[in-house]
C-alpha cells in the first residue's frame, strides 16, 4: 500500500507542476521518477551497436527513406528516368 501511495504522491505532483505551470519543477520529477542512470542515446539499433554503426545505419535508413517513391519502393533515379521519358514522349507529339 505504501508503494502504490507513493506513487500517488508523485503523479500528485507531477499533476500540480503542470497546473502552476511550473514546467521546471514538472521535468525535475519527471526526470527523478525515470531511472537516473538511463542513458539518452541508445545502445543498439537495428542490431547495430557502437556511435559508428549506429550513424552508418541512420545514413542507410535515411538514404533509403528520401530516395523512394511511396508505394513500390522504386528509386528515385528510376522515378526521374520515366519522367524523362515521358516529358519527351510529350514534347514530339
Amino acid at each position: 500500500m505504501q508503494i502504490l501511495s507513493n506513487h500517488i504522491s508523485a503523479l500528485n505532483l507531477l499533476a500540480n507542476s503542470i497546473d502552476s505551470k511550473n514546467y521546471a519543477s514538472f521535468w525535475k520529477a519527471v526526470r527523478k521518477q525515470n531511472n537516473g542512470k538511463a542513458t539518452k542515446f541508445a545502445q543498439v539499433v537495428d542490431g547495430c551497436t557502437g556511435d559508428d554503426a549506429i550513424v552508418k545505419r541512420w545514413q542507410q535508413h535515411f538514404h533509403q527513406l528520401y530516395n523512394t517513391v511511396d508505394g513500390d519502393l522504386t528509386t528515385k533515379g528510376t522515378v526521374l528516368s520515366r519522367l524523362h521519358n515521358i516529358i519527351q514522349w510529350v514534347t514530339r507529339s
